[in-house]
Parts: C-alpha cells; structure tokens; sequence
C-alpha cells in the first residue's frame, strides 16, 4: 500500500468504485428485464414463422409434384442461331412467333431480342442495329414497311403487306 495517500483520499475513491458498481448493476438489471422482453417477444414470432415454413414447404412439395406430373418438359433454350448469332437470324426466330398483321418496330424487336437470347449474346442488342436490319429485311420483301419513320416517330412493319383497310392512305402511311 503506498504511504502518499490520505485515509480521505482512499475513502473517497472507494466510495466512488461503490457508486460506480452500484449503478451499473441497477443498469444491466434493467437491460436484463429488456432483454427478457425481447427474448420472449422473438421465441413467439420464431414459433409461428417456423409454423408458416412448415406448412409452405408442405404445400409447395405437393404443387412441385403436380406440376411435375401434368406439364410438358420445359422448352429448351433456342440455342439453333448458330455459333455466332447474327441479328437478321435472331430476327427472323422472332418473326415466326408474330402474327402475320401484327405491327412491329426496331425497340420491340431489340427487347425482345435482348429478353430471349440475352445469354447468348456478346452485348446486347441496340435498336439501330435491328433497325438497319429490318431496312434491309424490308428492302428485299422479307418483311413490308406499315410507316415510316421520322425523327420522334419509329418505323412500324409487318410480316405481311398491309391492306388498305388497315392503312388509311398508301401515300400517307408509306411517304
């Protein structure tokens, strides 16, 4: 013990230690009770989400099998556009599942191109690409000009030639 200390001196420190331990004990028994609380609170929702899982993983088992049973085998990726997809390929796949009326423009097309065969692209598929495309679809007869573009407006086409019941003017929808 060292002599340099008053009796007051190592009175007061230890009655300070006192004060000290005596208000941490009053503020961990109060945590204590909080986290009882929370404890009790989190055993509740634990039982009845585990509850919920149970009777999920129950359910989604019996629909998977239905499933399962009833549907067809997935399709399997249309993978048949070769080594190197080209554009005007990836085009003519989408025309195939048009109608033959149904109009279509460059955006739809880059999307839809984008959306199926994403995965097997290098990079995605821009829609002055397929525009420049379907020029030269159009140009050859593969496909057939509905109107024609302008600056805030795309061109539409069609896999089939417009009649003139659908087209209010050639010179209009065509100039």
């Amino acid at each position: 013990m060292s002599s340099d200390r008053t009796v007051g001196e190592i009175v007061a420190s230890l009655e300070a230690q006192v004060a000290f331990h005596r208000e941490r004990l009053a503020f961990h028994a109060e945590q204590e009770g909080k986290h009882r609380e929370q404890r009790a609170e989190h055993e509740a929702r634990l039982a009845e989400v585990s509850q919920h899982l149970a009777q999920f993983r129950a359910v989604a088992t019996g629909a998977a099998e239905i499933a399962g049973r009833l549907g067809p085998a997935p399709r399997p990726l249309e993978i048949e556009i070769g080594a190197r997809p080209r554009l005007p390929r990836l085009i003519e796949r989408l025309l195939r599942d048009l109608a033959p009326e149904e109009p279509f423009g460059a955006s739809r097309m880059a999307a839809e191109i984008n959306r199926r065969f994403g995965p097997l692209l290098r990079r995605p598929a821009r829609s002055s690409l397929v525009s420049i495309a379907l020029r030269r679809m159009a140009k050859s007869g593969a496909i057939h000009p509905l109107r024609r573009g302008r600056s805030h407006q795309e061109s539409l086409y069609t896999r089939d030639r417009p009649s003139l019941s659908t087209a209010e003017a050639p010179a209009a929808t065509l100039g």
